[in-house]
């Protein structure tokens, strides 16, 4: 089956991406982009309460039928009665979106599953989704092979968000998509374009991509022998992943949604052969040097 397409929602609320030089876009602009979604077929919405203005700006549009994944910040460590605080983190969304319910909810930081804390922190989610706050729980994790097994000690997640493109497949070639998939948990993935950085042309690079310069002349190599285009290789390698339900986009303007909504289905030629492992510094954006 292909996944299905969330818009993301971060660069509503702050300025997001490397690629990105324009900023927030304006309220209207993200009005536009919620309907063009809408009328592409996208129901599902990612944000987070880290997010900035997001969900602030998601509720004044109106959510009537979309259906909203959001994140949990970090617990505190001086917080003693974790589920009250994390309720009411989530009763704060709740109202600054203007919904009732969520489909999802996620923890934001998956180092907390690594923690003391951990068993508590789980309970709490799995008590608001007995509630009825939302549909699915889980956690926004970073690296699958670190973080997946900390999860899955302390909880059975419906819902598991995880990198994965081109250059960081692990999700896919470590079995884990397919192991959670089986356990029924749905699972989105993000970063198709690496925020960004697998779009840009050669020139614009930032300095430190120098680097791993041998990564880029494989890269722009393979799809100039293929002729494709950086949006559409990315988007056919996510979209054939056969367990992955919901791929989250993000986008700045009307126009780069029409152009992915354009990039479609189709089997990619042979993959490109990357040095591996590749390394941590190029596919983890929280190591990338501050612009």
């Amino acid at each position: 089956m292909t996944p299905r397409l969330a818009l993301g929602t971060v660069q509503f609320g702050m300025a997001y991406g490397i690629a990105n030089s324009t900023g927030r876009p304006d309220v209207q602009t993200v009005a536009d982009i919620l309907a063009r979604a809408r009328a592409g077929g996208i129901d599902m919405l990612d944000t987070a309460i880290a997010y900035g203005e997001a969900e602030t700006v998601l509720g004044r549009i109106g959510l009537a039928g979309w259906r909203v994944v959001t994140k949990l910040p970090a617990v505190p460590e001086d917080i003693t009665d974790i589920a009250g605080w994390m309720e009411a983190q989530v009763t704060g969304s709740l109202s600054r979106l203007g919904i009732t319910r969520l489909h999802g909810l996620m923890l934001h930081d998956p180092a907390q599953m690594h923690g003391t804390r951990a068993g508590m922190i789980a309970r709490a989610l799995h008590g608001m989704a007995a509630q009825g706050l939302a549909e699915r729980i889980g956690v926004s994790i970073q690296r699958p092979d670190h973080d997946l097994p900390a999860v899955l000690d302390h909880m059975v997640p419906g819902l598991i968000q995880s990198p994965f493109n081109l250059l960081d497949d692990t999700l896919a070639r470590a079995g884990w998509a397919a192991r959670l998939h089986a356990m029924g948990c749905e699972i989105h993935t993000r970063s198709a374009f690496l925020q960004g950085l697998l779009l840009m042309p050669p020139s614009d690079r930032p300095v430190w991509c120098a680097r791993f310069a041998g990564y880029w002349q494989i890269w722009d190599h393979w799809r100039d022998r293929h002729d494709l285009s950086a949006p559409a290789a990315c988007m056919r390698f996510v979209r054939a992943c056969p367990d992955i339900d919901c791929i989250v986009l993000g986008v700045d303007s009307v126009t780069q949604l029409d152009d992915l909504l354009a990039t479609g289905v189709a089997p990619l030629p042979d993959l490109p052969a990357w040095p591996r492992p590749v390394d941590d510094d190029l596919i983890t954006p929280s190591r990338w040097p501050v612009k």
